[in-house]
């Protein structure tokens, strides 16, 4: 699914910017990428509550019923979400480069993102992983297709690519409803749905500073880099993070596959977690290195030679993605078997890195131009990382070693069950 989606989501990427130019792309990315922060902010705290909460709808259904208050929780954050995003549209100018229409359409967007957001974490920890592979693989086809067609008729518009951006997330949601069952309900069953979206709501609140800080760091300097340093800087920005995200690609992977683990008990879960962590170290740098070599060209070739100057952007943001990729699975573990001390701790860390991405792109993209807002998010992930392996440790007894060096059996193992 992800190389799919990574796959359709750099074509697009490729023919934007190819084409639109390095304002064009930088209007685009502001524009979807608020609008991708804002339903990572509503629903962070939610794909956290869901994981705690989908054991014990477990013991007692198969599939789970979590999908109606999952859907529920996401349509009311999702509301709150899509106001602010038309609030800060109109406050920061973007509604000048696409129109009210749009931007209201981009907002509805947003509330559609959060549903499917909470939809695809219960269909994945059901193990419906293929209904999920299908519903995002023809939403971002389907976007990517139009990009091709208007820029092969010269046609391509920030305005129309952004719409249809917008208008094309139904179609994931469409299609996770069903095995979700996240509008089929008896009425019989309506009032146990309404106390799970309470308790959901609720955990989602508590879980919510955590899990948000850490997703948004990787929004958050893009919105930063606009703001200081205008959109042309900002395009050559998101193709260093566009490129970057190849690696991002194993984080993806290996948390969806992990996600039917966290029906195990705690004691059972914690050395898989390790397994899981150190196999992606060794993947991840690989894959890292590999996007250093051909990152030079790619960017030429590509993207066009005006790109090529993100190149020193796109070096320094690897190693960031990196401990990105790592501090998925033991953040998950801490988030739903840690307890109240466990969201305290996730809570005051992100905290502090929202604190040091916000305030170190700030002050230094005053100065400097985009490429500091790179070393500012790697400085910031390489923090959360020792912070979540720390906390890691104290809660499931794991060695340090385990989480970084590969052993033999990891070698021999062809899938993360092999190791329970």
């Amino acid at each position: 699914m992800f190389m799919g989606r990574a796959a359709l989501a750099f074509v697009t990427t490729t023919l934007i910017a190819r084409n639109l130019g390095t304002v064009g792309r930088g209007e685009i990315v502001y524009i979807t990428n608020l609008s991708g922060l804002l339903s990572l902010v509503a629903s962070a705290g939610t794909i956290a509550a869901i994981n705690k909460l989908h054991p014990e709808e477990m013991s007692d259904h198969r599939p789970s019923r979590l999908g109606p208050p999952a859907a529920l929780v996401g349509v009311g954050f999702g509301v709150v979400a899509a106001l602010v995003y038309v609030a800060v549209a109109w406050t920061q100018g973007s509604v000048g480069v696409v129109g009210w229409a749009a931007t209201a359409t981009i907002a509805g967007a947003t509330i559609v993102l959060l549903i499917i957001s909470n939809l695809t974490q219960v269909a994945s920890l059901d193990n419906r992983i293929g209904a999920v592979t299908w519903a995002w693989l023809v939403g971002v086809g389907t976007y990517a297709a139009f990009t091709l067609v208007t820029v092969v008729g010269g046609t391509a518009t920030v305005t129309n690519n952004a719409v249809v951006w917008a208008l094309t997330s139904i179609i994931p949601l469409a299609l996770l409803i069903w095995p979700t069952r996240a509008v089929r309900l008896r009425v019989d069953d309506w009032r146990a749905t309404r106390a799970t979206t309470r308790r959901l709501a609720s955990l989602s609140l508590r879980a919510n500073l955590a899990a948000t800080a850490v997703l948004a760091i990787w929004r958050l300097d893009v919105l930063i880099v606009s703001a200081r340093r205008g959109y042309r800087e900002l395009g050559l920005y998101s193709i260093a993070v566009a490129l970057a995200e190849v690696v991002l690609v194993a984080a993806m992977a290996i948390r969806s596959a992990l996600l039917p683990h966290h029906r195990l008990g705690t004691s059972e879960l914690g050395p898989v977690v390790a397994r899981v962590t150190r196999t992606a170290l060794a993947v991840t740098t690989v894959l890292a290195i590999g996007v250093a070599i051909v990152g030079r060209p790619t960017l030429s070739i590509v993207f066009g030679p005006d790109y090529v100057e993100a190149y020193p952007a796109l070096l320094l943001l690897l190693p960031g993605t990196i401990f990105l990729v790592l501090h998925y699975p033991i953040f998950d573990y801490i988030a739903a078997r840690g307890g109240s001390a466990g969201l305290r701790s996730l809570t005051i860390m992100g905290a502090i890195a929202v604190i040091i991405n916000t305030a170190g792109n700030v002050v230094l993209l005053t100065w400097f131009d985009y490429t500091v807002a790179a070393i500012t998010s790697t400085a910031t992930y390489a923090f959360v990382f020792g912070w979540c392996c720390r906390r890691f440790h104290e809660d499931s007894g794991v060695p340090y070693g385990d989480l970084f060096i590969l052993k033999a059996s990891d070698l021999r193992a062809r899938t993360v069950s092999d190791s329970h």
